[in-house]
């Protein structure tokens, strides 16, 4: 029974505890005194509710049951009491409409309306701006339009004609946020209210920022920087700060103080500070500097591409990106970087072309440079020269109507000191690449006929050269003139005319005595394939037929190779035209006897590049693709062709090759790229 009784006191307290909702209520009168000027609109509240109210009024439209959602409303400022209560309404009236009128009350819960009235309205008066308030202020601050007979349904607000946002309306004022993109100091506000455009007779000014001083002038990143100013605002959207056009953390202080960090990412060694609030930039008077770079030495001091730099030094900026380090020109990628050390890579030279072997270093941290006096070494065996002129490019087409395409095949070359002669390739152009220093320069053009696989040879200080087939005929008829070139005069001679058949892919080797020219090829003498070896004495200008013991040679196609080391000539040819086979020779040119060496090891498509260094002989392996970017040398103690060390990334197939002294040069073929070799290194 006890328990009981605790039960039942228990259920009385929590419904004691649970206040019943009471809505308000309200009545709707009649409208009355209509006229031109509105019409006066009359309710009564008879419940004020148990909830806090928070409006009450009228709202009214042309569509039947206006609510205070989508209506125009008319809204009491003081507060709710029972009883009767009327309101004047001018606005948003048009005459010979008929309106529906409700009373409303709003508390903190719902909204209550009044029965539904209607009318006929008589026209009312147009909406007016007194004035807008502040006339002062910051973006997306609240800025309040100030009038009478404002339509309450859909006001736009433009501020230097960007429509702001409306917050809050009523028939005597409309509550609007200042767009962020305002960027107009001071700005018009117009209102597009009731059909009615107006413009307010004052204007609405941003607040703009003052710069006047900071401290200190120059530091490193990450310092601080203190900026004294004015009208400083603490408003994340809106306040920025910039160095140069790199923008800074910072701390706002007060009004006239904030407390900026130098960027990590700038760039520019000397700028100035900027402010930016309310879209309105002032910069500082003075010039922030930042503290220069100090570089102290690098290591190692001899690099190949792709190895890693490292730097010793002060002021590095923290982003490893923001450090720029040239070497020789050429930017290196930058890899990490401490306080005192920045660490580099080489790139390749697949694409860049450095200065030189002796290449200068330069750090360039936010545009204060600094170069070591130290010259490093790029030490790779094969090192990417000057790229040959464009004027050694041949032009080509696939068909009529296809674009030009470009090329450096079948050009010349001729060494001669330390200076190479290039060109011919079915063109009249002859250029000089001075090894030491180099250059390229531009050369007496050759007088002869333009033409293709012709041959030439060096004897002495002067180039010999002609035959080969005449590529301004289209039937490519062969050539049998001959000619001489003076290095030291930059001139050309002609001379006596070849004796053999006119040909065309003959080889030329020279030795202390004499030029000589082997085999070939005429389409008008084709009778197989045979060995011929012309004498030519540049002395007396004159020809001789040779003889030579051929036994050791099989059936031949064409000789690719002729190389002369110490008085003997290796002699590569291709045995058959369809197999490619490769077979080479030491020809002894007082015995005129054949001494067969090892085979080359690799199909070959085309005449190989090839050069002589440490009387080493150096072939081309030119079959395509990856394999066609390498080079086998023969080692003559062992009787074979063995691979040498090759990082050339250009396809030089049908290009050049030469030597001058024990370094050796090849390039061109599809680009102009030329490339030294070293293999001393």
């Amino acid at each position: 029974m006890k328990s009981k009784v605790i039960l039942s006191f228990i259920l009385v307290f929590l419904y004691a505890c649970q206040e019943t909702f009471l809505p308000p209520l309200i009545f709707t009168g009649l409208v009355s005194d209509i006229d031109q000027e509105g019409a006066v609109f009359h309710a009564k509240i008879t419940s004020l509710g148990n909830r806090e109210i928070k409006a009450f009024g009228f709202v009214w439209d042309t569509i039947p049951f206006p609510t205070i959602e989508s209506a125009y409303s008319y809204k009491f400022h003081q507060q709710a009491e029972l009883g009767n209560f009327q309101a004047k309404v001018s606005s948003a009236l048009i005459r010979n409409k008929i309106y529906y009128v409700r009373a409303f009350i709003q508390n903190t819960e719902t909204t209550t309306y009044g029965e539904e009235v209607s009318f006929v309205s008589m026209g009312g008066k147009e909406p007016e701006i007194t004035g807008i308030e502040p006339l002062v202020g910051n973006i997306n601050d609240t800025l309040v339009v100030i009038g009478k007979y404002f339509g309450t349904k859909n006001p736009v607000v433009r501020i230097n004609r960007i429509k702001a946002k409306v917050v809050q309306v009523s028939q005597d004022s409309i509550h609007v946020i200042i767009p962020s993109d305002l960027k107009q100091k001071t700005s018009e506000l117009t209102l597009e209210n009731l059909n009615q455009f107006l413009t307010a007779k004052d204007s609405f000014t941003l607040i703009s920022p003052e710069f006047h001083d900071f401290v200190s002038k120059t530091g490193t990143y990450g310092d601080e920087v203190t900026i004294i100013g004015k009208n400083f605002a603490e408003m994340r959207a809106s306040l920025q700060v910039h160095f140069h056009e790199t923008p800074a953390e910072f701390e706002f202080i007060d009004d006239h103080t904030i407390k900026a960090i130098v960027p990590d990412r700038l760039d520019t060694a000397v700028c100035s500070i900027s402010i930016t609030m309310n879209n309105q930039k002032v910069k500082s008077g003075q010039y922030f500097s930042l503290a220069p770079v100090e570089i102290e030495d690098f290591n190692p001091k001899v690099i190949l591409t792709g190895k890693t730099l490292v730097i010793t030094g002060r002021n590095f900026n923290p982003f490893a990106d923001k450090n720029k380090v040239y070497i020789g020109g050429v930017l290196a990628k930058t890899l990490s970087v401490t306080g005192t050390t920045l660490t580099v890579s080489l790139p390749y030279q697949e694409n860049v072309l450095y200065e030189s072997r002796n290449s200068s270093v330069q750090v360039n941290v936010g545009g204060n440079i600094r170069t070591f006096e130290e010259k490093l070494l790029i030490n790779d065996k094969w090192f990417r020269l000057a790229d040959a002129p464009l004027e050694l490019r041949n032009e080509y087409k696939i068909c009529a109507t296809c674009p030009s395409l470009y090329d450096y095949n079948y050009a010349h070359s001729f060494a001669v000191g330390k200076t190479a002669y290039i060109g011919l390739n079915s063109k009249q152009s002859f250029w000089a690449y001075d090894t030491e220093k180099n250059t390229w320069r531009k050369l007496a053009d050759f007088p002869g006929k333009p033409r293709r696989y012709a041959v030439g040879v060096v004897y002495g200080t002067k180039i010999y050269f002609g035959t080969g087939q005449d590529v301004t005929n289209t039937a490519y008829p062969e050539l049998s003139d001959w000619w001489e070139y003076d290095t030291e005069t930059d001139t050309w001679t002609q001379k006596a005319y070849f004796i053999g058949v006119q040909r065309s892919y003959l080889r030329a080797y020279s030795v202390t005595n004499a030029c000589f020219l082997s085999s070939g090829f005429s389409w008008s003498a084709y009778s197989g394939y045979t060995f011929n070896l012309f004498k030519y004495n540049p002395l007396m200008n004159e020809w001789t037929r040779e003889n030579a013991n051929t036994e050791n040679i099989d059936k031949m196609d064409r000789w690719m190779i002729t190389k002369t080391v110490n008085n003997e000539v290796f002699m590569g040819y291709l045995e058959t035209f369809n197999t490619r086979t490769f077979k080479f020779f030491i020809f002894n040119p007082v015995s005129k006897v054949f001494a067969p060496i090892a085979s080359f090891p690799y199909y070959v498509i085309s005449q190989p590049n090839s050069m002589i260094l440490n009387n080493t002989l150096y072939v081309h392996v030119n079959v395509g693709g990856d394999t066609s970017r390498s080079f086998m040398y023969y080692d003559r103690s062992v009787n074979a062709w063995k691979s040498s060390e090759t990082r050339i990334y250009t396809d030089i197939r049908y290009g050049v090759s030469f030597e001058a002294g024990n370094v050796g040069y090849a390039g061109l073929g599809t680009l102009n790229h030329l490339y030294e070799f070293d293999p001393n290194r």
